[in-house]
């Protein structure tokens, strides 16, 4: 905080700009790594996966213009978890082959949003293709959410998770100006 206090009061002697530039310089020299989203950064934070402190964070970046004090928010999984054990999958007809590659993208960012917590309470277990069914269609591209029905099904979430971490690339490349 000292080095970005003093960049900033630095560049108040020349310029009532704000030092983007040479605040970005001096943090990454002072904590040793770049400061701002790189292409590496962000494919960093697409690894990101549920559990961890940052997931919040992560995703908050993707919502605009919300007031994050004033309603709790769940990181919410969107496929809920509790039908991705391999028992369930197996019984509903998932090849052995291919339970672990589908139980690999349940705690990924791609499957997981940011909801109020009386939303979620809602949802709860509900499974995603009939719950997406009550929501607008605005809340697809709210949340990023492939419109694609066939990536509805649990057994796409492999696909639906690639496809949702695409768009959410998208986003931080936007927000962050990283090529």
């Amino acid at each position: 905080i000292g080095v970005a206090r003093k960049t900033i009061a630095d560049s108040l002697t020349y310029s009532k700009d704000f030092p983007v530039e040479e605040l970005n310089s001096a943090l990454s020299i002072a904590i040793r790594r770049p400061s701002s989203m790189t292409p590496k950064n962000i494919e960093d934070a697409l690894s990101i996966q549920y559990g961890s402190p940052l997931a919040f964070l992560l995703l908050s970046l993707l919502y605009e213009g919300k007031n994050w004090g004033s309603v709790p928010f769940n990181i919410d999984h969107i496929f809920p978890r509790s039908i991705f054990n391999h028992a369930k999958l197996v019984k509903g007809g998932v090849a052995i082959s291919e339970v672990e590659r589908l139980v690999s993208c349940v705690n990924r960012i791609g499957n997981l949003q940011l909801i109020p917590e009386s939303e979620n309470l809602q949802k709860s277990d509900k499974i995603f293709e009939e719950w997406i069914e009550t929501r607008p269609s605005s809340y697809l591209e709210y949340h990023l959410i492939p419109g694609d029905k066939r990536l509805w099904s649990p057994k796409m979430i492999s696909e639906f998770v690639e496809e949702r971490e695409k768009r959410i690339r998208e986003i931080l490349v936007r927000i962050s100006n990283a090529e």
